[in-house]
């Protein structure tokens, strides 16, 4: 059943407020996704406390224009799904929509808006592809430790080989 104007408007303020605390977005094309796999999506981006709103090209089109973005979803193909999250930065969750699409071949990333700037398809994969921050600070740390590991093996050994070559002096 098609909405009225009035539900439409209170949609775009809804969104709208909505945006002003989550800059980031993104919009993926469900068209041939089955209803059982959107629901296993949607769900698992609501424990990852993101949101999905299924929204229409036009109605998309004006939220971009009254956010100051430069994208016209009238020309991404397919059915839109808008993602955000006001908890969470895009690259968190773009990470989860990747692994899905990955799996499931029907749900495609089709474009995106992080820090100002309007994303492609490809430069979300490219972002999706990049390490997490906690991966990143464990080579941080294991970069930190392994030379202090290393110099902590080398004195040791160093003490074995000696106490090896006098035990051989001895014979």
């Amino acid at each position: 059943m098609a909405k009225t104007r009035k539900e439409k408007e209170k949609i775009l303020k809804e969104l709208i407020e909505e945006f002003k605390n989550s800059p980031s977005f993104m919009f993926v094309d469900f068209f041939n996704l089955d209803s059982f796999s959107f629901f296993n999506f949607r769900n698992l981006l609501k424990e990852k406390q993101t949101k999905v709103k299924v929204i229409k090209k036009t109605l998309a089109k004006i939220l971009m224009d009254k956010l100051g973005v430069a994208l016209d979803p009238r020309n991404l193909e397919g059915s839109l799904a808008l993602i955000w999250s006001e908890e969470r930065d895009l690259l968190d969750f773009l990470k989860e929509v990747y692994k899905f699409s990955k799996k499931n071949e029907n749900l495609k990333i089709v474009a995106g808006f992080y820090e100002g700037n309007v994303l492609n398809k490809e430069d979300l994969k490219e972002l999706a592809m990049l390490p997490s921050k906690e991966e990143l600070f464990s080579k941080v740390v294991l970069a930190v430790e392994a030379p202090v590991f290393g110099l902590v093996y080398d004195l040791k050994n160093f003490y074995q080989k000696l106490v090896f070559v006098l035990g051989n002096i001895k014979k």
